[in-house]
């Protein structure tokens, strides 16, 4: 080999070498990178989980400018009111302020660069306190609405150097009264009434169907009676409007004109069933009538267009018309 083709050589093996060890660095390169981006993906799906494991909310209770509410789920996840646990609840409101805290996505954010009286937020008396089952509570601030739309300024716990913008689902739900919340029994639905009763300032009517079509009231035919006509037609879709006391007490019952109840009406239908209805003073706004229905204790509101037929005929009477009477009965007869 001459010492040309020795120093050609030489070249080709420094430069086969070098090759080598740049193929080396390059593939301890990739293996690194390959190890710190499977670290980084599970360190995101790690994060991406925990996002979405959202602490379950097991409480939650507000104070608005007239009252102070406080709810609770037990295990089951039925929710409960605090202030009476046998009270029927109707939690539908409780379970949409659950799902817009679930979890909480503001509108936008808006730097505290005024005064917290520029949002409503300074003493402000609309405040909800959340509690979540991992033991963590959180506080919100409610203020005014957003001049020209719907959504609400906000204070998320003690933070008060960022004011948030909400939707109004939940200022909106702390509005409403716990009796609103209730769900209402229902009263029968009286196809087949065979007699109804009146009481009134001590008098007392009775009237009876006699075949379903024939009706008397001491011994008179009122079948042509269309305050008779009237009452059957109410009784028979008579509805609850509004709880307006759960249990009230004893002491209180003149209030609702429970006392002595302006008018009574006991209505006994498909043969053997009864329903009584006790009817007390007009509510506050005059929109309705305290009730109580048979042995449940609870005060009740009725609109007064539903009951004028029932204390119309308590303290009118039936007054038949003779020419339907005549015609009733001749179908009757038929």
């Amino acid at each position: 080999m001459t010492r040309s083709q020795k120093r050609i050589f030489n070249q080709l093996l420094i430069f086969l070498i070098i090759l080598a060890l740049l193929l080396t660095i390059a593939l301890l390169i990739r293996r690194r990178t390959d190890a710190a981006d499977a670290a980084g993906d599970s360190n995101a799906n790690t994060s991406q989980t925990a996002q979405t494991q959202i602490p379950t909310i097991t409480a939650l209770s507000w104070n608005n400018s007239d009252t102070f509410l406080s709810f609770s789920a037990g295990e089951d996840g039925a929710w409960q009111w605090d202030g009476d646990k046998d009270f029927p609840l109707d939690t539908s409101l409780l379970d949409e302020i659950r799902k817009a805290l679930s979890p909480i996505q503001p509108v936008k954010t808006i730097a505290a660069g005024d005064a917290l009286s520029a949002y409503g937020l300074e003493n402000s008396s609309l405040v909800l306190t959340v509690g979540y089952q991992d033991g963590t509570v959180l506080k919100l601030t409610f203020g005014t609405q957003v001049p020209g739309g719907t959504d609400y300024y906000m204070l998320q716990g003690d933070d008060a150097t960022t004011v948030y913008v909400v939707g109004s689902t939940v200022p909106d739900a702390m509005d409403t009264a716990v009796y609103d919340m209730m769900v209402l029994p229902e009263l029968p639905t009286m196809e087949n009434i065979s007699s109804i009763s009146l009481k009134n300032a001590g008098k007392s009517l009775l009237a009876t169907s006699v075949d379903g079509t024939t009706w008397l009231c001491n011994n008179t035919d009122i079948s042509g009676s269309q305050q008779l006509t009237k009452l059957v037609d109410t009784l028979s879709t008579l509805t609850l409007d509004r709880c307006e006391n759960f249990k009230p007490s004893q002491d209180g019952l003149a209030l609702w004109g429970m006392e002595v109840p302006g008018v009574i009406v006991e209505v006994y239908f498909d043969e053997d069933q009864l329903l009584t209805l006790q009817i007390g003073n007009q509510t506050l706004d005059g929109s309705g009538y305290y009730v109580r229905v048979n042995d449940d204790t609870t005060i009740y509101s009725i609109d007064t267009h539903s009951l004028e037929p029932i204390i119309t005929a308590a303290q009118q009477g039936f007054v038949s018309d003779p020419a339907a009477s005549a015609a009733a009965a001749s179908s009757a007869q038929n």
